[in-house]
């Protein structure tokens, strides 16, 4: 039980992290876009502060060796945490989650893919997804408060980059995230 206290307590401090730096961040008017962000490090924090919904799903997160970016930490932190979150709210009942996370890059971009074997969104609704508050699903289905992927897309933007929705081959959700080259460390 004490493994489980020390992992809720330290996920609660990079949570009141978050909380401070998006207040900072509100009150300031920017964040800091110049840090060194390490994706990998991002992604295993995240990993650890939703241990115990990747466990209930059955769920798989893979990820290739992710570059270093300039960026905001706190912002790549919540643009990772809300895909995956979502990755794991929006899976298949009797199926174990599958989510991977691909990068490539060359000389003008990185491109960044987030897949997983969910419920998916019908092309219909691909726009609609990065709208604030817009619910594709009702409360009762899904919790949520229809600002994810909306600020997700935010996020993207504010590191001049472009967030799409791509229609997978098969079931699931795909989001390809673009930026420029310039954003590797």
């Amino acid at each position: 039980m004490s493994q489980y206290a020390h992992k809720i307590n330290k996920s609660a401090a990079r949570l009141t992290e978050m909380i401070d730096s998006i207040l900072n961040y509100s009150s300031a008017g920017s964040p800091d876009l110049n840090e060194v962000v390490d994706l990998n490090h991002i992604i295993e924090n995240i990993k650890e502060d939703l241990e115990i919904k990747i466990l209930e799903k059955h769920a798989v997160i893979e990820h290739k060796k992710m570059p270093l970016l300039n960026g905001s930490k706190i912002l790549f932190h919540q643009l990772f945490y809300n895909l995956i979150a979502n990755s794991l709210k929006f899976s298949r009942d009797n199926f174990d989650s599958h989510i991977k996370i691909d990068c490539s890059f060359d000389s003008e971009k990185l491109l960044i893919t987030i897949t997983d074997n969910g419920i998916g969104i019908s092309i219909e609704n691909s726009l609609r997804i990065f709208n604030v508050f817009e619910r594709l699903h009702s409360k009762d289905e899904y919790e949520g408060t229809g600002l994810g992927l909306a600020l997700c897309k935010k996020i993207v933007e504010r590191h001049n980059g472009k967030m799409i929705y791509v229609k997978p081959e098969a079931t699931g959700a795909v989001f390809e995230i673009t930026f420029p080259a310039d954003i590797l460390h």
